[in-house]
């Protein structure tokens, strides 16, 4: 009897030990995935006219995925004006393809990735997100990273045709446009010495392969 007591009382607590264990690695795993830098990657492109240029800076997010959070900066004349959200990158830290639209109103810049669209108003410091829907591309001030997408249509009457983003009206991309066209002059991403913006002059244009339709 004494020696059983004696092998339940090195037993027992060497199974505690074990299971104690087998639940703190999935805990710490998870601890692990959550533990993030959160300093931000930053990159500056400047435009052609040397008036225009935008900081690019995103910060990784505490999540298994891998997502993060994005910003612009908008610059004019080497000062710093309005930072507004980018729509969450929620795959992973896409390169963003960047293109310059000259238009009589001034110079506008389309960002496309993976995961989602923006155009960017240099001259007012506006960002918009950019959606197609109905066979037609809308835009809508983004004022939130993680904005709702609504469309509707009753019997297939374009006149009653409702898109909004964020909560407001959107509006047909060709009202800022004008159907000008666009160059690419560089892409946001990894780079020698890390994130970094890559003029076209220095590698070509890699075509972006989306995973949603936007």
């Amino acid at each position: 009897m004494k020696r059983t007591l004696i092998c339940l009382l090195l037993v027992v607590p060497a199974v505690l030990l074990g299971i104690g264990a087998v639940l703190a690695l999935p805990v710490g795993l998870l601890a692990l995935a959550f533990r993030v830098d959160s300093t931000p990657d930053r990159a500056m492109l400047a435009l052609p006219d040397g008036v225009h240029a935008i900081e690019h800076s995103r910060v990784r997010l505490p999540a298994i995925c891998a997502e993060y959070s994005r910003e612009v900066t908008y610059v004019t004349n080497g000062v710093r004006g309005k930072t507004t959200p980018l729509q969450v990158d929620g795959c992973g830290g896409y390169p963003i393809n960047c293109y310059l639209i000259e238009t009589p109103r001034g110079p506008l810049l389309r960002l496309d990735d993976a995961v989602s669209q923006h155009l960017l108003d240099v001259t007012t410091q506006t960002t918009y997100a950019v959606w197609r829907v109905y066979g037609d591309t809308y835009i809508g001030e983004l004022r939130d990273e993680r904005a709702s997408f609504n469309a509707s249509m009753a019997n297939d009457d374009p006149s009653t045709r409702s898109v909004t983003i964020g909560g407001r009206q959107a509006k047909p991309l060709t009202d800022l446009t004008q159907d000008a066209p666009d160059v690419y002059v560089g892409r946001f991403g990894a780079g020698p010495g890390g994130f970094r913006f890559t003029p076209a002059s220095e590698s070509p244009e890699v075509a972006i392969r989306h995973h949603f339709d936007r």
